[in-house]
C-alpha cells in the first residue's frame, strides 16, 4: 500500500533541496511518486538529485515528466537548461535557457547557464556578451571563474586574471563552504600564470588549490578497481559483443594527462580534410556513470558492464553521434574526441 502523500510535500522537498540533503530528498521524491508518478515537484527533486549524482539521462526523464505537469515552470526549465548543459548537448541548454529569457529578461541562472553553454561550444564572445548583462550587484565567484574562462579564450590573460583576483577577492571567499569555487579560481589562475610565464606563481596557485580539495590517494582501492576491470572485461565479455555492425564513421579519442600534448594532437588530426576535432565531449563520461541504470543492473560501475549486449552499444553509439551531430560540427569520416 502506498504512503499517502503529506499536505505539504511540495514544501518539504523545496526545503530539503535548499539545505542539500540529497539523500532525504531522495527518499521522500520516491515516496511520493509510488503514489502519484506523475507529481511534479516530487519528478523535478528526483531529477535534482540525479544531476547532482551525475545520472543525466535519468535526470532528463524525471525533469521531462515534471515539464508535463507545469509546463510554464521556470524551475524546471533551469533544471533541464543545467542537464543539457551537463550532457553536453549545448544547444539544447541554450535554448531552455533563452524560453526562460524570453520570459525572465533578468535571470541570472539563465545567463550563466547560457554563456557557459556558449563557451564550451568555443563562442567565448558571445558568452561575454550574456555575462556583461548581469547586474554588477551579483556577488557570485563561479561569475568570475566563467568570465576569466571566456577571456582566455579570447587570449585576454591580463583581464583574465582580474575577473579571478575579483572573485578571490569576494566577501566570505575564506569560509569552508566555499573551498572548491576557490580552489577552481586559483586552478584558473595557474593557468593564466603558466600562459604568462610565471611558473613560480602558478605552482604556488595549483598547490594551494589542490589543498582546499585534496583527496587521499587509496592505493588498495585503486588496485581493486583496475582489478575489477580486468576481470569484467574478459575475452567472454568481449566475444559477447562481436557482432556489433559498427558506425558509418571512424573515431579517435584521445587520453593523456594535462601538458601531455593532447591538445596538440587533437589540432594535427583536426588540420586533416576528413577529421574534426570536437574537444572534450563528454559524453563517453556521461555513458560510463549511468551505464548501471542505462542496463538496469544491480552492480556499480565497472561489473554492471558484465551483462553488456550488442543491442546496448548500439543504442550508445546511436545515441553518441547524434550528441555530436548536435553540436553543428562538420560531418567528416572521423570524429576526434580528446
Amino acid at each position: 500500500m502506498a504512503t499517502p502523500i503529506p499536505a505539504d510535500a511540495d514544501n518539504q522537498l523545496r526545503t530539503l533541496i535548499r539545505t542539500g540533503d540529497l539523500p532525504k530528498a531522495l527518499q521522500m521524491a520516491q515516496q511520493v511518486l509510488q503514489s502519484d508518478p506523475n507529481h511534479a515537484q516530487a519528478c523535478l527533486t528526483f531529477a535534482q538529485v540525479r544531476l547532482a549524482q551525475g545520472l543525466y539521462p535519468v535526470a532528463e526523464k524525471a525533469a521531462q515528466r515534471a515539464m508535463t505537469s507545469r509546463p510554464d515552470s521556470e524551475e524546471i526549465e533551469l533544471v533541464l537548461a543545467k542537464i543539457y548543459s551537463s550532457l553536453g548537448q549545448s544547444q539544447k541548454s541554450i535554448d531552455w535557457c533563452n524560453r526562460i529569457l524570453a520570459k525572465s529578461p533578468d535571470s541570472t541562472a539563465a545567463k550563466q547557464i547560457k554563456a557557459h553553454s556558449l563557451e564550451r561550444i568555443g563562442n567565448s564572445k558571445d558568452a561575454l556578451d550574456v555575462l556583461g548583462t548581469i547586474d554588477k550587484n551579483v556577488h557570485n565567484p563561479n561569475l568570475n571563474w566563467l568570465t576569466a574562462r571566456c577571456l582566455l579564450q579570447n587570449g585576454d590573460r591580463q583581464a583574465a586574471l582580474k575577473a579571478i583576483d575579483d572573485g578571490l577577492a569576494l566577501p566570505n571567499m575564506d569560509n569552508p563552504g566555499n573551498a572548491l569555487i576557490r580552489s577552481r579560481l586559483l586552478l584558473q589562475r595557474a593557468k593564466i600564470f603558466d600562459g604568462m610565464s610565471r611558473y613560480d606563481a602558478a605552482f604556488r596557485d595549483a598547490k594551494a588549490a589542490k589543498s582546499l580539495v585534496d583527496v587521499a590517494f587509496d592505493q588498495e582501492q585503486y588496485v581493486r578497481e583496475v582489478d575489477q576491470i580486468i576481470e569484467t572485461f574478459s575475452a567472454e565479455c568481449l566475444q559477447r559483443v562481436e557482432g556489433h555492425t559498427g558506425s558509418e564513421y571512424s573515431h579517435v579519442f584521445i587520453a593523456g594527462m594535462p601538458r601531455s600534448g593532447t591538445t596538440l594532437v587533437e589540432q594535427i588530426l583536426d588540420a586533416h580534410p576528413d577529421a574534426t576535432g570536437i574537444g572534450e565531449a563528454k559524453d563517453i563520461d556521461v555513458f560510463a556513470r549511468a551505464l548501471q541504470t542505462i542496463l538496469g543492473s544491480w552492480s556499480p560501475w565497472p561489473k554492471c558492464a558484465s551483462g553488456i549486449g550488442v543491442d546496448d552499444i548500439q543504442k550508445m553509439v546511436t545515441s553518441y553521434e547524434d550528441s555530436i551531430r548536435e553540436y553543428g560540427y562538420p560531418v567528416p569520416s572521423t570524429f576526434v574526441n580528446k
